[in-house]
């Protein structure tokens, strides 16, 4: 029991580093945060970046459908966060979608976008191999020729 508590403790202390590191940007009203956090176990860090910031979450996993007290702990953590227009939920997937209905608004169930996240090893092949003009490209997508393009690639396991 004590390691659980420890456990917990040092995550809400990195989870704050993280909000106190992001709040600090200055002005956060048109800015954008994806965050790797689930609403159900970092409901309190979301709640404290989505009064100042938009944010969006990613879930790969349909949820479980628990009963009892977690049910209602996750309810009412999904809940509260639906009802933040600065909080976006993505699912990679049509059954990490359908396992978020039972614990969010309804209203923000619709609101959900299924953003695939498979990959295609001939398309990758294909873009390894040629020589592309940065500048190029970044024209053809509006993005700024002097700004730092962050990209991040990572894998999912479960």
């Amino acid at each position: 029991m004590i390691a659980k508590i420890s456990n917990r403790i040092a995550v809400l202390r990195s989870e704050n580093r993280l909000v106190e590191n992001i709040l600090s940007r200055g002005d956060l009203a048109n800015k954008i945060f994806h965050v790797d956090l689930g609403f159900w176990h970092s409901s309190l860090t979301l709640f404290r970046l989505c009064l100042r910031t938009n944010v969006f979450i990613t879930v790969h996993t349909g949820l479980p459908l628990y009963s009892g007290w977690r049910a209602l702990r996750w309810k009412l953590k999904g809940k509260i966060l639906s009802r933040f227009s600065s909080f976006h939920l993505l699912a990679s997937n049509i059954d990490a979608k359908n396992g978020l209905k039972p614990y969010i608004s309804a209203k923000k169930y619709e609101q959900i976008e299924v953003t695939y996240s498979g990959i295609d090893p001939i398309e990758i092949a294909r873009v390894t191999e040629s020589s592309t003009d940065k500048t190029e490209v970044r024209q053809r997508y509006g993005l700024p020729q002097d700004t730092v393009i962050l990209m991040s690639v990572g894998q999912f396991i479960e």
